[in-house]
């Protein structure tokens, strides 16, 4: 155990020199002393830190009163910027609009109106368009399933033998 970077056995002659030079008369006086400065330093070092947590939130609450409009402002640049992408490629747009309406799930009040048979209003704001995935790619395996031939209608010719199949056959 280290006190400070001072290990016991360094601890103790540091108290034996202490007690050598100041005698045992002194050395309970000058502990009590070392005691209260420290418990004084502790008590310093705790109001300097609410005062300065004091200050950080005197100036972060004007702060959180600017930060909430340019938040805003935010939220209606970035419509803007979809609206501007939208119109450059409208064709995407609407893809993407319809599908992202296909992929998510009805809200309550889309619910209510398809069971009173009203059409349900909305307000959204246009979502940023993302660029279209591309196509899976083809299965380079065979597909494992095996394909069972089907018989066909009696009297039909088979396309790779060339003589009638089905009953008149047998």
């Amino acid at each position: 155990m280290e006190i400070l970077g001072i290990g016991p056995l360094e601890l103790i002659v540091i108290l034996v020199v202490a007690l050598a030079v100041f005698g045992p008369d002194r050395l309970p006086a000058i502990g009590a002393k070392l005691g209260r400065a420290v418990r004084d330093m502790r008590k310093a070092t705790h109001e300097f830190s609410r005062e300065i947590e004091a200050a950080r939130q005197a100036v972060e609450a004007p702060l959180d009163e600017v930060k909430a409009p340019m938040q805003q402002i935010g939220g209606a640049v970035q419509g803007a910027t979809a609206l501007a992408q939208a119109m450059r490629n409208p064709g995407q747009a609407v893809r993407d609009a319809v599908m992202r309406e296909l992929n998510s799930t009805p809200t309550s009040e889309a619910a209510e109106a398809a069971a009173t048979d009203a059409p349900a209003v909305t307000a959204t704001a246009p979502a940023p368009i993302e660029p279209a995935a591309p196509p899976p790619a083809a299965q380079s395996e065979p597909d494992p399933t095996p394909i069972v031939d089907q018989p066909p209608a009696s009297g039909a010719v088979a396309p790779d033998r060339g003589e009638p199949e089905g009953e008149e056959a047998r």
